[in-house]
């Protein structure tokens, strides 16, 4: 009887998705968050995503070795955060996106710094390196916003988990965007107490 149950649990927890087995429970009932901005002459650009938590810390304990990483940002491509659609070429980060819909995840790299990810149908990625600084406010939750910027044509990504956060501005004059394979997201955002 004892091994009829231990096979029946083991079979149950081969059943459940890689990500769920990776990420425990703490994700599988994750809100989804959505937010949209419409410009001046009706270019406009959705964000939809899941709010993640980082299930106590135990999330970037795994970024510390090889292995971990690995397996992390293998399970943040292979399950993607969210979307990100433009129904105009914009440019983000000082790079150009072209309209359309795509995946939205984050890739962290050796030294632990996080990159956000934009993944076409094709696959083709493009990365920013995110500036992220350290505050006194604590995101238990991933959090992405949408805000307006400083003209008509501009807005800001707010990206903020943990104490880290930093915001990655977006403008709708894509024309004026160089094409980059990645660069770093400069504008971090204002902490508190830094």
């Amino acid at each position: 009887m004892r091994q009829l149950l231990l096979a029946a649990v083991t079979m149950a927890a081969l059943s459940l998705p890689l990500a769920a087995q990776r990420g425990g429970s703490a994700n599988r009932s994750s809100p989804k968050v959505g937010q949209s901005i419409e410009f001046t002459g009706g270019a406009s650009v959705e964000i939809k995503y899941r709010a993640l938590t980082w299930a106590g810390g135990q999330f970037m304990e795994r970024l510390k070795t090889d292995r971990g990483r690995e397996q992390t940002n293998a399970d943040l491509k292979a399950n993607p955060t969210g979307t990100l659609t433009c129904s105009a070429d914009v440019s983000l980060g000082g790079q150009a996106v072209k309209a359309g819909t795509y995946k939205l995840y984050f890739e962290v790299d050796a030294q632990t710094a996080f990159h956000l990810v934009l993944a076409n149908d094709a696959g083709a990625e493009t990365k920013w390196k995110l500036n992220l600084a350290e505050g006194n406010d604590v995101n238990t939750r991933l959090t992405l916003t949408l805000t307006a910027g400083k003209t008509d044509k501009e807005a800001n990504v707010g990206i903020a988990f943990g104490k880290m956060a930093c915001s990655v501005g977006l403008s709708t004059d894509a024309a004026a965007a160089p094409a980059k394979k990645e660069e770093a997201a400069t504008a971090p955002a204002s902490p508190k107490g830094k």
